[in-house]
């Protein structure tokens, strides 16, 4: 992972429970017993706190503004400390959630508004996921002269059961390689 990522999610969730009481996690990496407030990940100067929900889940105004105050929360940490800040100069705000139904107006006024806050649906994320491997694997092939570079690898076939052997713990199945 990225340590400087890193230094500033510790940083902030230090930070954070300093000023509100309460602590935070921005990552499920280092701890997986714990569910993440959300996430935070960067991209070319970009910090983003993405927030996630289940498929088809319908977001809350209290979910929304709960989210907007760590987007602020995070912008006041960046700028109260501006070396991490200079860092990362762009602060955004995705939700990963289908529906937004539930919101009010003014919620979806903001989202709609503010150029630093976007939601995608689980169908955008899966369908731009599925673009970026293709794109990814025919540079890959491309610059490989239309070739993959590495020969796949071929699962051995079960061809026939094993003769009886003394040893329970053991399949009773024998293996060949498709190479023989």
């Amino acid at each position: 992972m990225n340590e400087s990522l890193k230094r500033v999610r510790a940083s902030f969730e230090a930070w954070y429970a300093k000023k509100y009481g309460t602590e935070i996690n921005t990552t499920a990496i280092e701890r997986k017993a714990k569910e993440p407030d959300f996430v935070l990940l960067h991209d070319s100067g970009v910090l983003w706190i993405v927030e996630i929900k289940r498929l088809g889940y319908k977001l809350t105004d209290a979910e929304f503004l709960n989210a907007m105050r760590y987007l602020h929360s995070l912008r006041k940490f960046l700028d109260d400390n501006p070396e991490l800040g200079r860092q990362f100069p762009y602060r955004r705000l995705t939700f990963v959630v289908d529906s937004i139904e539930r919101l009010d107006e003014v919620s979806i006024s903001s989202l709609e508004n503010d150029p630093n806050v976007t939601r995608k649906t689980w169908h955008e994320v899966l369908d731009s996921t599925k673009r970026a491997h293709k794109d990814f694997l025919e540079l890959v092939e491309s610059t490989a002269g239309g070739r993959t570079p590495v020969a796949p690898q071929t699962a051995p076939h079960v061809v026939a059961p094993r003769r009886e052997v003394d040893d329970s713990a053991q399949p009773q199945f024998e293996v060949s390689s498709p190479d023989v």
